[in-house]
């Protein structure tokens, strides 16, 4: 089984799943120092400012599906506020993560992307 290397095998995941911090921390290599919700929440922060690169300087319309995907799929809040700021519609729904609640394995996960 193998570990996810790299933020776009992360946003890969997220277009698929719905992932809580914790879940989505666990699909990385962990040396043992980090607790995997912090490691999911950061994944979650440098993507989001990723959104904002694209926005801002390349690709406005992928840079909203980023920012709706953290919304919807990473139950992220900072994704909420921005897209409401930036005029996007986009209705908060209760979230569930797909692994939480044995929707989907996380070691079925690292398999795909391996």
């Amino acid at each position: 089984m193998t570990e996810l290397a790299t933020i776009d095998s992360a946003l890969k995941v997220l277009f698929r799943y719905k992932l809580c911090n914790k879940c989505l921390g666990k699909l990385y290599y962990d040396p043992g120092y980090v607790e995997n919700e912090e490691v999911g929440e950061s994944i979650k922060i440098v993507l989001y400012m990723e959104a904002f690169k694209y926005i801002q300087e390349e690709n406005y319309n992928y840079g909203i599906e980023i920012l709706k995907t953290l919304a919807e799929n990473g139950d992220f809040h900072p994704a909420y506020l921005s897209l409401k700021e930036l005029n996007v519609d986009l209705e908060k729904k209760g979230f569930q993560c797909d692994s939480c609640i044995g929707k989907i394995d996380l070691n079925s996960i690292k398999d795909e992307d391996g």
